[in-house]
């Protein structure tokens, strides 16, 4: 009787272990799911993973910020930052010229 028992605690242990995996990992496909279907959920998660103020500031430009072992990208990026500012600067004002 009592290896009846055991066994039967054994079983239902396992079970409520199994189920417990299977909630969580169904709650956690249920929140990726939704991250991914709702864009203000998934801009929010993308802001707050690639928040800059975790990130180095470039030290010529501290608009510039990097990942560490990006400092060569990130001076490449800061030695093209002004053209490519006064490029889309020129494209701004061409849109605002009254249309002839």
């Amino acid at each position: 009787m009592n290896d009846h028992i055991s066994v039967k605690n054994a079983l239902i242990h396992s079970f409520k272990r199994h189920l417990s995996v299977i909630c969580f990992v169904s709650v956690f496909a249920a929140l990726v799911i939704i991250a991914a279907v709702i864009p203000s959920v998934r801009h929010y998660i993308s802001g707050v993973w690639n928040n800059p103020e975790r990130m180095a500031a470039f030290p010529e430009n501290p608009q510039i910020h990097y990942e560490n072992g990006a400092s060569d990208y990130a001076g490449y990026v800061a030695g093209i930052h002004p053209d490519c500012i006064a490029q889309v600067e020129a494209m701004r004002r061409d849109v605002r010229s009254p249309i002839q």
